[in-house]
């Protein structure tokens, strides 16, 4: 079993096009801490997801708990996670699925 945490900004996309936006968008901080614990072939995730953009003038705020499943099929990993909504402004619920191909450019065996 691993714990993990992520932190990061996201910044907004700048318009060149002179085009006004009705509500420019603001500078996102987003939070991930979880845990995993490998079970054979499969690998069960848990995470909490906070997104929020209430420190840079915004009135976001977003927080998901996202369980979570990864098969590992040789150099392929398949993933699915379900968010659920833990506050007012978070959806009910999401679906996310990941494809990931692991491949090794050097000689060397892991």
């Amino acid at each position: 079993a691993q714990l993990f945490s992520q932190i990061g900004i996201s910044f907004p996309q700048v318009r060149k096009d002179n085009i006004k936006q009705e509500a420019p968008e603001k500078k996102e901080i987003n939070l991930n801490i979880g845990f995993f614990v490998p079970f054979n072939q499969t690998i069960f995730t848990s995470e909490v997801n906070w997104f929020t953009t209430k420190w840079n003038g915004g009135d976001e705020n977003h927080l998901y708990y996202t369980p979570g499943m990864v098969w590992n099929l040789q150099n392929w990993e398949l993933g699915f996670g379900f968010p659920i909504g833990l506050n007012k402004q978070a959806d009910n619920y999401k679906a996310i699925a990941m494809l990931t191909y692991e491949f090794n450019i050097s000689e060397e065996k892991d």
